[in-house]
């Protein structure tokens, strides 16, 4: 799973500790893994530490045990990159077919065609484990100097 704008409040307040809930009550493959993608720079421990200060915050779980952060913590990596660079959707594609390679995931990545010079396209990426649900993100990839809004 890859969360856009990992360094964000709505990551630390929300979605990791949903997922952490979700984990503990068992409703998480034991396979998964979280990505969090954004522009600043930090590596995968200070990502961690971010998101268990998070949880210490925020979750409903409070305060999280030593054995659920431990079984937790491996699931959760970072990666920068800036959302408006073509070569961060490409290192992303590295890590998720590295990821392919180690944890069994498959994934897909596609770029459309351009209908004109102004629209935008988008990459769509998907990771699952053979006959388990499906993520699909979709996400807005710089074609030269284009103006409007992604779609």
């Amino acid at each position: 799973m890859v969360i856009f704008g990992a360094s964000g409040d709505l990551t630390n307040r929300k979605l990791v500790p949903a997922l952490f809930g979700l984990q503990h009550e068992g409703a998480m493959p034991a396979d998964y893994s979280i990505i969090g993608f954004a522009r600043r720079p930090k590596s995968d421990q200070e990502f961690r530490q971010e998101m268990k200060e998070g949880l210490d915050k925020f979750s409903r779980l409070r305060p999280v045990s030593d054995a659920d952060w431990k079984n937790f913590t491996p699931k959760l990596s970072y990666h920068q990159g800036n959302f408006d660079d073509p070569a961060a959707y490409q290192a992303l594609k590295k890590t998720l077919d590295e990821f392919k390679k180690t944890r069994g995931l498959t994934q897909h990545v596609c770029r459309p065609a351009l209908t004109n010079q102004t629209s935008s396209a988008s990459t769509t990426i998907s990771a699952r484990k053979p006959s388990r649900t499906s993520f699909t993100f979709a996400l807005p990839i710089p074609s030269g100097n284009r103006s409007g809004t992604a779609t």
